[in-house]
């Protein structure tokens, strides 16, 4: 008799049965930052909103700094899977980090949990940081190209690159929410002091604005 086809393996159907679970509970608790705010999201809250345990919550994240680092995981990396399925593969290095910047910023301004997570620390720019690997791991391609055909100093390393992408990132997002920069001036402001510190000396844009077209991500 031929051989049955093979389902999925049950080591894999837990492994999605989990992921399934963590995704609903971050879900969860992003309505409820975006209800409560950011201090008042407890463990307890998110189990009422998940309709779960506080027991639950506990074991799936330990703790709620635990937990709130992984909602910022967990959108950071959203965002830059959306920007990348939005944006040219062969895009011009400076182009593409001015057309991410100022996407961020989109985001930042229509997003309430986006804007309760810049209003943190830094710390998470460190090379060694989750949040900085997963920028790494986005980058890396991106930077390798604009070294190689010299759109970017090849004395900079990728570590430092990502450290300050992401350094400029979160201060951009505080500068548009907390000023009310514009988009004109979002931009003027990274051709003028960002692009500069990676361009070996005649590839950045002219600085005067012009409307390239931003990826529209959804919040």
């Amino acid at each position: 008799m031929p051989d049955k086809p093979a389902g999925r393996r049950p080591s894999k159907i837990r492994e999605d049965r989990a992921r399934r679970k963590r995704v609903a509970l971050l879900l969860a608790a992003m309505r409820c930052i975006d209800r409560l705010g950011i201090e008042a999201t407890t463990m307890e809250a998110v189990a009422a909103e998940g309709g779960v345990t506080r027991v639950t919550v506990y074991r799936e994240f330990g703790s709620r700094g635990a937990m709130m680092r992984a909602i910022i995981e967990y959108r950071f990396s959203a965002f830059n899977r959306r920007f990348i399925d939005h944006t040219p593969g062969d895009a011009p290095f400076d182009e593409l980090l001015e057309q991410y910047l100022v996407a961020a910023v989109h985001i930042a301004l229509r997003n309430p949990v986006t804007r309760q997570v810049v209003q943190g620390r830094l710390d998470f720019t460190r090379p060694g940081d989750s949040i900085h690997a997963l920028a790494e791991e986005m980058w890396h391609p991106f930077l390798t190209r604009a070294r190689g055909c010299g759109r970017i100093a090849p004395s900079l390393d990728d570590a430092h690159i990502v450290q300050w992408i992401l350094a400029m990132q979160f201060t951009l997002c505080r500068l548009a929410l907390d000023t009310g920069m514009d988009e004109d001036r979002v931009r003027l402001t990274i051709r003028n002091f960002i692009l500069p510190a990676f361009a070996r000396g005649d590839h950045v844009g002219d600085t005067a604005v012009s409307k390239r077209r931003t990826p529209r991500l959804t919040a």
